[in-house]
């Protein structure tokens, strides 16, 4: 959570600078794991006659809108935000895999950043590998682990086999020593075979176990618990 950040007054920046350094923000904490921000207020709260805090001149620069309450140009940025975010948790994960294949890397980069990160997983997944290959040089190591550890073992099994070895490296750096294994084990298996293709991922029950103990166990470890 990056707790009160601002342009600190325009006698530094434009509003139309500070509006850039907002959205450039926005995606530097997704980047970093980051879903949190808070931004310097002023005018902002509309529950009180007096301000939040004393400031000084500079201090009446700062949030949302200023002293006669119109929206600065950061609003729009934040309202344009939002809404991508909306649209993508509404579209599927195949259509926005072909979105980010037809736009150019950098919009790609800041779009892929904005997805859940089991939606990451599932688009990734679709992707071509050219993309992808974009894609990975861009990632910090910490969204790359937050994409692999999302990924189905299969899937992530078939992307190793499709990536230069030099990305493969950098991916298994990003995998913990279990997955490794398994990966391994569903590489060794012949192409196409039912072997490579199948999902060590499941749930074993017991013959003996009630309805009741077995919806237990899935909650407990459940992949989507």
């Amino acid at each position: 959570f990056v707790q009160e950040f601002g342009s600190i007054g325009y006698m530094n920046c434009s509003k139309k600078s500070e509006a850039a350094f907002y959205r450039a923000t926005l995606f530097t904490c997704l980047a970093h794991g980051c879903h949190g921000t808070m931004w310097w207020c002023a005018f902002d709260q509309g529950h009180h006659e007096y301000a939040p805090y004393r400031w000084n001149t500079i201090g009446s620069d700062y949030g949302f809108f200023d002293a006669k309450l119109n929206e600065k140009p950061i609003v729009e940025e934040n309202r344009k935000f939002k809404e991508l975010r909306e649209v993508l948790e509404n579209t599927h994960p195949v259509d926005i895999a072909e979105l980010l294949d037809e736009i150019d890397n950098r919009q790609m980069i800041l779009v892929f950043r904005m997805l859940d990160k089991d939606e990451a997983a599932e688009v990734f997944t679709e992707m071509n590998n050219d993309t992808r290959e974009v894609l990975l040089s861009a990632l910090t190591d910490y969204e790359i682990k937050e994409v692999v550890d999302e990924m189905y073992l299969d899937d992530f099994a078939d992307l190793l086999e499709e990536m230069p070895a030099n990305v493969v490296d950098h991916l298994l750096m990003n995998t913990d020593e279990d997955t490794r294994k398994q990966v391994n084990a569903l590489l060794k298996y012949p192409e196409d075979s039912a072997g490579s293709i199948m999902n060590v991922e499941y749930i074993a029950f017991s013959k003996d176990m009630t309805v009741e103990e077995a919806i237990l166990k899935i909650r407990q470890v459940g992949i989507n618990r």
